[in-house]
């Protein structure tokens, strides 16, 4: 029997696939279950795209664009002031490399702390409302939005999860780029850049591979040549962030294998760039993603990151966050790997 992710994946396809590797797959029949399973792995415009055929999944799709079309929406309304006061700042998480619906906007400033606190300052004057202000990230609501699909923004002092640091943002600062959004220009990472972004959250912050994570790297990797796959190593290396990538693209190959069944050339040679193969310890025809990482690859992951200044410096400040609330369970969780 077919596992459920496979058939999902057979049906949105990948921008790895050839028409000689592609394969045909019946697309009338909306399913609920791997609507749910798409819903829980961020590719539900994906999958709504592909098989909208009756009103009801018809009606699924419009309302799932309706969220993304709101979400870029606000996006140029906070980059707007951003771009105007001159702030020097990245959109990243937010813009997907192909049409998908998001959880947040993300926004990382790239300026020091005195910069980070006038940007803040800068979005909640347009009237968006205070959440939370964690160590280096401060949440907004859109009060518009807030019984529908709700819209929330992140503004991040530093890349981390709670209070740990888990990629330095200087590494970012020469690899951005600009996207167009609205007629707005954008300033975002390059594919670069963003891919390890994907690997660090998955791995360190969400413990787990969506298949959202999977899509995303695979149409970043399509856009990718040679000398800037050799970039992403170099950057991944400089990042302490080399064992969490290898185990990442061994895993994303697996599940390219088992729902195309090939390799795309270009898997393979990131794989052997970043030094093979790992041995993957997942049943994953067995499991649902997301896909957990597996106990000891955190300990390998977090083994790696402890040689980074900036992460290892970032512990001191788990002290006072750590017994705030159910901060204490959290932070056990961060580090045992339990989801």
């Amino acid at each position: 029997m077919t596992a459920s992710w496979v058939t999902l994946l057979k049906h949105i396809d990948t921008p790895l696939t050839t028409d000689a590797t592609r394969q045909i797959v019946n697309y009338a029949q909306f399913s609920k279950d791997l609507y749910r399973l798409a819903l829980s792995n961020k590719v539900v415009l994906s999958y709504l795209s592909k098989i909208r055929r009756d009103g009801f999944s018809e009606k699924l799709f419009r309302y799932h664009s309706k969220r993304l079309t709101v979400l870029m929406n606000v996006l140029s309304d906070v980059t707007r002031v951003l771009e105007e006061c001159g702030f020097r700042y990245v959109v990243f998480k937010t813009l997907r490399s192909f049409k998908e619906e998001v959880a947040d906007i993300d926004i990382l400033c790239l300026g020091d702390d005195h910069e980070y606190d006038e940007v803040v300052h800068a979005v909640g004057s347009r009237g968006y409302r205070l959440m939370e202000q964690g160590l280096f990230c401060t949440t907004f609501e859109d009060l518009r939005y807030r019984f529908m699909p709700e819209v929330m923004i992140d503004i991040y002092r530093e890349v981390s999860s709670g209070p740990l640091i888990y990629l330095d943002k200087r590494l970012l600062c020469s690899v951005t780029t600009v996207r167009d959004v609205n007629g707005l220009k954008v300033r975002v990472l390059d594919p670069v850049a963003e891919s390890l972004v994907v690997v660090g959250h998955s791995v360190i912050k969400e413990r787990k591979i969506s298949l959202a994570d999977y899509l995303t790297v695979l149409h970043y990797l399509a856009s990718m040549n040679d000398e800037q796959l050799w970039m992403f190593v170099e950057l991944a290396r400089r990042a302490r962030l080399l064992y969490a990538s290898k185990w990442f693209f061994t895993l994303v190959s697996y599940i390219h294998k088992i729902a195309h069944g090939f390799l795309p050339e270009k898997l393979v040679k990131l794989a052997n760039i970043l030094g093979g193969f790992v041995d993957l310890d997942v049943d994953l025809l067995g499991r649902e993603p997301p896909f957990l990482c597996d106990r000891k690859v955190l300990m390998r992951v977090f083994a790696e990151k402890l040689s980074d200044p900036l992460f290892r410096a970032s512990f001191v400040n788990t002290v006072p966050w750590m017994f705030k609330g159910r901060s204490l369970q959290r932070f056990a969780r961060l580090i045992v790997g339990k989801p």
